[in-house]
């Protein structure tokens, strides 16, 4: 039996967002929960730091772009494990809440401690929000089984790119990074005028250099140019 093989757009997306998402939230870990789980954050002790484990999650292809675990130290002593999953897709999926499920449950089995799971939800489609998976007694019909997670939609945040460049939190511009991606999707000129200005925002911050080599290489991946157009970029880049 042949492999199925994935849309060429949904291939696409994948190659643009795996790597780079996988790098970026494990240099910017702190950043991203500051960002987008502020009273979580409030609540670890950073000065502990945190550690990244492997996930051995089961794939899906075409689907599933990313899982990480992360343990972090909370200011009472606890440790707790926090499972970012990332999810790329155009439609709503009906399995989807039954996974997150499934992988926290595989997670607490294999290290017995309890684990938060999170979205990340990168997809075109305002309406699919996906937060519990339920199941119901087949004879009475009673709810005996809830699952609840939490999600990030980037397509909240489209329209916002302006109150994104102002935000001092630099996980704004993976936002925007992302934000760009979706907006330009093949159009070329657009993107570059994207990655043009997002490069640009990295140089004026007065960041560090290392933070700006770490972002400026999540650009540079997520944002993907053809020859021409990256010759361009290059040029005003140097300017």
């Amino acid at each position: 039996m042949k492999p199925k093989k994935t849309k060429p757009q949904q291939d696409l997306l994948i190659n643009e967002t795996d790597g780079p998402w996988k790098d970026v939230l494990e240099h910017f870990f702190q950043p991203f929960l500051e960002f987008c789980f502020s009273e979580w954050a409030k609540q670890i002790d950073w000065k502990k730091g945190y550690k990244t484990l492997k996930a051995d999650l089961p794939a899906r292809e075409g689907t599933q772009i990313c899982d990480m675990i992360f343990e972090v130290t909370l200011l009472n002593g606890k440790k707790s494990l926090l499972l970012l999953h990332l999810e790329i897709q155009g439609q709503k999926q009906k399995d989807f809440a039954s996974r997150m499920m499934s992988y926290n449950a595989s997670i607490y089995k294999k290290k017995k401690r309890q684990v938060i799971s999170t979205a990340i939800l990168i997809d075109d489609d305002p309406s699919w929000r996906p937060d519990c998976f339920e199941q119901r007694h087949p004879f009475t019909g009673k709810l005996y089984h809830q699952f609840f997670f939490d999600t990030v939609k980037l397509l909240d945040y489209r329209g916002k790119e302006e109150e994104l460049k102002k935000e001092k939190n630099i996980f704004a511009l993976v936002f925007l990074a992302q934000l760009a991606v979706m907006e330009s999707r093949k159009n070329q000129d657009l993107r570059k005028e994207r990655k043009t200005a997002l490069a640009r925002e990295l140089f004026t911050r007065g960041l560090k250099k290392d933070t700006i080599s770490k972002l400026y290489k999540f650009i540079d991946w997520l944002i993907k140019l053809d020859p021409e157009h990256m010759k361009t970029f290059e040029k005003e880049i140097v300017k």
